[in-house]
């Protein structure tokens, strides 16, 4: 289960520890020719995230898509299974939330946070400079009307922004942590 990755919170004890050890295997000239600020910001900058930041400058796109999907024998109606499997029209709203980039996002995004929805993360495609998602609207089924479109939207786009709040804020506490730390 998706729990069961590491933390952000564990990520920063590891990276602590291996910024000591950095430290431990500079030469003494350079430690005690070093200016400590300089020197903490030098490991810090080499060590830490930055969290993950929506791009103000590009809009948000919405695309409307169509497929054909398989719909198999099994997932049909009772009476229908045996006439076996069934391809059906499927449309759906492809979303992409444009972001900064970020070298360490899938990183970011591969770690837990200490705040968590119990229904799971957000299922996203990650870009160099954006998060995609895709939102099935009609199908076999079921097919949403433009308000159950809209709401569904603006439900998994609100859900992505409070996992990445989630998320950015372990990254701003650790970093902070990471920082202030002089072993």
């Amino acid at each position: 289960m998706y729990r069961d990755r590491p933390s952000i919170d564990a990520y920063y004890r590891a990276l602590q520890k291996q910024v000591e050890d950095q430290i431990l295997r500079e030469k003494d000239e350079t430690i005690l020719h070093s200016d400590i600020d300089e020197l903490t910001e030098y490991y810090f900058s080499h060590n830490s995230f930055s969290p993950i930041e929506f791009d103000p400058e590009r809009e948000r796109a919405f695309e409307h898509k169509k497929d054909v999907r398989v719909v198999s024998a099994h997932q049909r109606e009772r009476g229908y299974g045996s006439e076996g499997d069934l391809n059906f029209e499927y449309e759906s709203i492809s979303v992409t939330l444009p972001i900064l980039p970020n070298e360490n996002t899938r990183d970011i995004l591969g770690l837990m946070s200490s705040t968590y929805s119990l229904s799971g993360e957000p299922q996203v495609q990650i870009g160099h400079d954006a998060l995609h998602f895709s939102i099935d609207i009609k199908g076999y089924g079921f097919k949403y009307d433009d308000d159950k479109v809209a709401a569904e939207v603006n439900r998994e786009v609100s859900s992505v922004e409070q996992w990445l709040t989630w998320k950015n804020n372990d990254i701003t506490k650790e970093n902070t942590t990471l920082k202030g730390h002089r072993g």
